[in-house]
């Protein structure tokens, strides 16, 4: 699957429109109601990628060596809001 412009767009639409409150270090949180930002991009292209991260997936989305990646992760404290994921998102380069 190739990180596309419309893939993008729907995934920032998607946290920006307050139906998903943000989580960390799982992709769906049952029992807080919460996506970490994958988690939110399973659901909005219905891959259905399990309980854990798709290693091989996200290090195509974020890059391998990329550090954009580790600014959200807990470091600069966890948001509800993806406020401090969005920014990130937006500078990822698309395959298109």
């Amino acid at each position: 699957m190739k990180f596309t412009k419309e893939i993008k767009e729907k995934w920032l639409k998607a946290m920006k429109s307050g139906q998903y409150k943000q989580g960390f270090g799982k992709l769906y949180d049952e029992g807080n109601n919460t996506y970490c930002a994958l988690g939110v991009l399973d659901k909005v292209l219905n891959m259905k990628l399990g309980d854990s991260y798709n290693y091989s997936f996200s290090n195509k989305i974020w890059g391998a060596n990329d550090n954009r990646k580790y600014k959200f992760f807990g470091i600069f404290g966890l948001k509800t809001d993806y406020s401090n994921v969005i920014p990130v998102i937006e500078q990822l380069p698309t395959e298109d």
